[in-house]
């Protein structure tokens, strides 16, 4: 028995669901076979990824937060709540620092691209490139096999989300 993580869960179709994450070995070019069971298991033996940053008083304030982020054993990412950008990332067993605050990673930029014929690899002129504002950080998973953070975007009149997550023993 191997305890599972409760992802999300609620109505649907006139039933109820429950989405479970847990650690499977699939052969290569195979199949496996789990049995979901309701019972007391024991606590997982590492501690899986995590959820970084203080909880601040005021859930809606964007200044005066420590910087939001995940970890797991392999990595650190420090989570900029001002843009939704990556402030720091860290892989942990060497300690390179693979983005820094000299050495930024990009950002989500928006711009329209003028219509043309030929294929879509090919990207023609584009008008002014807009930068996208960071209304809302939200922590969402918090381990013991998946930690997320949701990070909600405003490009003119529209938003939509950008998710962080890291998996247990997963290096990606």
């Amino acid at each position: 028995p191997v305890a599972a993580q409760v992802l999300g869960h609620g109505p649907y179709g006139g039933h109820r669901f429950v989405r479970l994450a847990f650690p499977v070995r699939v052969p290569p070019a195979g199949y496996a076979v789990y049995t979901v069971k309701e019972q007391a298991c024991p606590a997982t033996a590492a501690p899986g990824p995590s959820l970084l940053g203080l909880n601040h008083p005021c859930s809606y304030a964007f200044v005066e937060r420590s910087p939001e982020g995940l970890e797991n054993a392999f990595l650190r990412l420090d989570l900029d709540p001002r843009t939704g950008g990556i402030l720091r990332l860290v892989e942990k067993r060497t300690g390179a620092e693979l983005v820094t605050a000299d050495r930024p990673a990009a950002v989500l930029e928006y711009a329209v691209e003028r219509p043309h014929r030929m294929t879509a690899w090919t990207v023609d002129h584009t008008g002014p490139w807009q930068a996208l504002q960071a209304v809302q950080v939200a922590r969402r998973l918090n381990g013991p096999y998946k930690a997320s953070m949701d990070v909600r975007l405003r490009v003119g009149a529209s938003d939509f989300t950008l998710t962080y997550e890291l998996r247990a023993d997963d290096p990606n």
